[in-house]
C-alpha cells in the first residue's frame, strides 16, 4: 500500500471513529455546562427568595448561608458589611397582585445593564401600592419602592420589565423612593411641608443597591436617577447621586 493509500485509510479511521468521539466529548461538555449554570440559577433564586423574608434570629443562619451563593455566583465579592447588611437588615417585601399592564413578563432572563431611580412624587407608599394594584390613575411601576421608614417592597420581579422610565425600562431595574421632589408642582400647590430623603430610607437604598449591583455584576456609574435621561422628569436624586454611589461602592469593594 503507497502513501496515498494509507493516507487515504487514516483518514477514513478518523472520520468514523474520532471526529463523532470528539463531538459526542463536546456536546457533553456543554450540556454539561448549561446543567451547572441552571442549578446555579435555582440557587440563586433560592437565596433572594431566603433574603426576602424578615431577619430573625432563628433564620440567621440559613441568610448568612443565602448572601454566600449570591456571593459565590455574582461575579462581584462582597465586603464584609456588605454580606453583614443582607444577613441582618434587609427586609424585602414581595407585594402580590400589581396589575399586570404596569409591567411585561418575560419568558427568559433579560439583560440588566443599569438601575434607574426615581421619586414617585407621593407622600405615602401604602397608597402608591394601592394605586399599583388597581392600575387607576399610574401608567407605569418600579420593581422596588423605599418609603420613608426604610421599607423595601418588591412590586414586580426583577426578570420582568416595569415600565418605569419609557424606553429605557427594558435593561434596567427601577427603584423609587417615596418622596416629593423640592420642585414638584405637586408641592408647590399643597399644604404638604417639604422632607428630605430619611436616613433610613438612604440606608436602605445603598444596601439594596450593593446587593443588585453585585448580582448583575453593574457599575456605580449605571445608577442613575430618572432626571438624568428623561428631561421632563424631576428628581432630588440627582444632587445625591455622587454621594450615593460612593456609598455604595464603600459597600461592594
Amino acid at each position: 500500500m503507497d502513501s496515498w493509500e494509507k493516507l487515504k485509510t487514516l483518514s477514513t479511521v478518523l472520520s468514523v471513529v474520532v471526529i463523532p468521539v470528539a463531538l459526542g466529548i463536546i456536546g457533553n461538555q456543554y450540556t454539561k455546562s448549561m446543567k451547572e449554570r441552571e442549578i446555579q440559577h435555582k440557587f440563586v433564586e433560592m437565596a433572594i427568595n431566603i433574603l426576602n423574608e424578615k431577619p430573625t434570629a432563628d433564620n440567621r443562619n440559613l441568610r448568612d448561608w443565602a448572601t454566600k451563593v449570591i456571593d459565590k455566583y455574582s461575579g462581584v465579592p462582597m465586603t464584609e458589611e456588605a454580606r453583614k447588611d443582607l444577613i441582618d437588615r434587609i427586609t424585602i417585601t414581595k407585594v402580590e397582585g400589581v396589575s399586570n399592564r404596569l409591567f411585561r413578563e418575560t419568558q427568559t432572563d433579560r439583560e440588566i445593564n443599569r438601575i434607574i431611580l426615581c421619586d414617585t412624587h407621593s407622600p405615602n407608599g401604602d397608597a402608591l401600592i394601592k394605586a399599583f394594584k388597581s392600575g387607576v390613575g399610574v401608567s407605569g411601576t418600579y420593581h422596588y419602592i423605599i418609603d420613608k421608614a426604610g421599607k423595601i417592597s418588591n412590586l414586580v420581579p426583577e426578570k420582568n420589565i416595569a415600565y418605569h422610565s419609557k424606553k429605557h425600562s427594558n435593561d434596567s431595574i427601577g427603584i423609587g423612593l417615596v418622596h416629593i421632589p423640592q420642585k414638584s408642582p405637586f408641592l408647590q400647590n399643597s399644604k404638604i411641608n417639604y422632607e428630605e430623603y430619611s436616613e433610613a430610607q438612604l440606608k436602605s437604598l445603598t444596601n439594596l443597591l450593593a446587593d443588585i449591583t453585585n448580582r448583575y455584576n453593574i457599575d456605580i456609574n449605571s445608577i442613575i436617577p430618572n432626571a438624568e435621561i428623561i428631561p421632563h422628569k424631576i428628581s432630588d436624586m440627582t444632587d445625591r447621586i455622587h454621594e450615593i454611589r460612593k456609598m455604595v461602592k464603600k459597600k461592594t469593594n
